[in-house]
């Protein structure tokens, strides 16, 4: 968005707030209209903090002008508050101590556009003589622009998250959203400012459309976003197995779209309370999951935002959709990929990946189908046992990618990741087990794959690698030299 239009527009928000400012009164916390918590699903509810706070205080600093509200009035309700109260409207705005009371008509509520969460807490806490809030009165004819500024300004009072950030400024770029170029700046800006790290690695994430593409789907359930983790998605990116996490993602649009029936209201609906307790969880395969969450279910820890009838038919659909796997978030996609990072680094020892190839493309290259017979596949049965299934070539690959994968899984602790130091007491502390890796590159072979990593492992002496490492571990190289090395091996 070019200066001068930021400007322009921020000019006319400013100008339209100081027209249709009314002043600061003392309101009935009953006459109050708090927003929906589900305006922000991803953010996590802070009314309880606030209710022990407003307990320990014996009340709360409301004449703080941080801590006022904001709320719309229309100019009829406004002027028979005004003359109920038997004050004139320069009193409102007078800022003075004490600030007036208004009693707002019978039947009337006024929308708060901020501090919602503490006109709750209070309404909680405060006894009825007490129940008033100070707030600062708007006339309701706000433009759209100057309601979202109101609302989201009092979010700069408390540090968004990852998910936060990223569900506001794609929804300001237009996805799952309303283009708005203005508060798609601030969002921008507000997150360089708070971390500079954070706003380049948006920016690399960017970058990688198909990535992108993938977390945009997820829009469509902010909620889930409660679990994203900005400062690690370049590690997701550099990993090179682009295939398995994309596919990942994917799974988490499908099973919470088949929870919701596919209902985009539905999905927008779920809170973050849901999430965080069904995330990583089966209902319909473990009947401890099923009883803790059915708990919570009828207490309205999740699913909250649904009337009972619709929280029972989204509960059915839970547990169904559970019968097979684990729920997933965005959480479990980052916890998990702890788990692929470590067998993409035994799959590297066989594939010999470089920075800009992924492990499944590698893969494909690799893969040569020798040896193998026209019309059976083999399937590892056991650690030494193999049979052959009926299959094509592309049946081979798609299975022999799956066992390898299977195989590095198993394996990971045994073939870790070579330390990039030099120092050789760490290299000792990172070597791969020999034999293990023999076995490994032996599988690979045996399914149809070859490269120069794996003719090299399958070249190597296995019993001088295992000689060699029972030496560097009974006399520490740092503290013993071998007069002739390789005789000793």
């Amino acid at each position: 968005m070019p200066e001068s239009s930021f400007t322009q527009v921020n000019r006319r928000i400013e100008e339209e707030r100081r027209a249709k400012f009314c002043g600061t009164a003392s309101i009935s916390i009953s006459s109050l209209k708090p927003l929906l918590r589900t305006t922000n699903p991803v953010r996590r509810p802070i009314a309880e903090p606030l209710k022990r706070l407003y307990r320990e205080e014996h009340g709360c600093r409301q004449e703080d002008n941080r801590h006022h509200a904001k709320a719309t009035i229309s100019q009829h309700d406004l002027e028979i508050a005004l003359s109920n109260a038997g004050i004139q409207a320069s009193r409102l705005q007078s800022d003075a101590l004490p600030y007036p009371r208004l009693e707002i008509p019978p039947g009337v509520q006024l929308e708060c556009l901020q501090g919602s969460d503490r006109i709750m807490a209070a309404d909680e806490v405060f006894d009825g003589t007490n129940k008033h809030w100070i707030v600062d009165l708007y006339l309701d004819d706000l433009s759209d622009d100057l309601k979202t500024l109101f609302v989201e300004e009092y979010e700069y009072q408390k540090e968004p998250d990852d998910g936060e950030f990223y569900c506001k400024i794609r929804g300001y770029q237009g996805h799952h959203g309303n283009e708005n170029p203005f508060f798609e700046r601030i969002w921008l800006g507000r997150l360089s400012a708070l971390s500079k790290n954070r706003r380049d690695l948006l920016d690399q994430l960017f970058r990688h459309k198909k990535y992108t593409d993938a977390f945009d789907t997820l829009l469509a359930i902010p909620a889930l976003f409660c679990g994203f983790r900005l400062t690690v998605v370049h590690q997701v990116i550099c990993m090179r197995c682009e295939e398995p996490n994309l596919h990942y993602l994917k799974h988490i649009r499908k099973i919470w779209s088949d929870m919701c029936s596919g209902d985009y209201q539905t999905m927008r609906l779920i809170d973050r309370s849901t999430i965080e307790r069904v995330q990583g969880r089966a209902p319909g395969a473990f009947s401890t999951d099923h009883d803790e969450l059915l708990s919570d279910l009828k207490s309205g820890r999740i699913l909250g935002n649904f009337p009972e009838q619709q929280r029972d038919e989204i509960w059915i659909r839970i547990c169904e959709v559970s019968r097979q796997c684990l729920i997933p978030s965005l959480f479990t996609f980052f916890e998990d990929r702890k788990f692929l990072s470590t067998a993409a680094d035994c799959m590297r020892r066989l594939t010999g990946v470089g920075s800009k190839i992924s492990v499944p493309s590698r893969l494909d290259e690799m893969f040569q189908d020798a040896n193998q017979q026209t019309d059976r596949c083999i399937v590892q049965a056991s650690q030494t046992a193999y049979v052959t299934i009926p299959g094509d070539a592309a049946t081979r690959f798609d299975l022999g990618c799956r066992q390898l994968w299977l195989a590095a899984f198993r394996e990971f602790r045994e073939l870790p990741a070579d330390v990039k130091k030099k120092d050789i007491l760490a290299k000792a502390r990172g070597k791969a087990d020999e034999t293990t890796l023999f076995e490994f590159a032996s599988l690979a072979n045996r399914l149809g794959f070859e490269s120069n990593e794996i003719s090299k492992i399958m070249r190597a002496s296995l019993d001088l690698e295992v000689a060699k490492r029972l030496l560097l571990s009974a006399r520490k190289p740092g503290k013993y030299r071998y007069p002739d090395f390789e005789n000793c091996i």
